[in-house]
């Protein structure tokens, strides 16, 4: 079965490459896949072996928060994928007070050199 997870407290590469290597162990597990940037582990396991519960609390003994993600359920973004999101078009009063600060200031030194 394959399922992704929210995790919590990673902070580098060493945090990720533990969350996977104590999902890994597990008995059951086929894969896992933990995503430092976007806070997310994706696995593949044996249901018959293996159950959600199991995995979380093997994450939560190494010390990092896990959540199981529904289908269904809304991504929350991390603040890594905030940081990586594109800056938005400047609006027209952006635009406008641009112009007025590079005005000012073209103004201001004109005003102050010597004739």
């Amino acid at each position: 079965m394959k399922e992704r997870y929210r995790i919590t407290g990673m902070s580098c590469a060493a945090c990720s490459a533990r969350v996977q290597r104590v999902t890994e162990k597990l008995e059951g597990m086929r894969g896992a896949n933990v995503n430092l940037l976007a806070g997310m582990m994706e696995v593949d396991y044996d249901e018959t072996r293996l159950t959600p519960e199991a995995i979380i609390a093997a994450v939560t003994e190494a010390g990092y928060g896990a959540e199981k993600l529904t289908e269904n359920a809304p991504r929350k973004n991390t603040a890594q994928e905030e940081a990586l999101k594109p800056v938005d078009e400047p609006t027209q009063a952006d635009r406008i007070e641009a112009q007025v600060m590079y005005t000012a200031l073209m103004t201001d030194t004109l005003l102050d050199m010597e004739v």
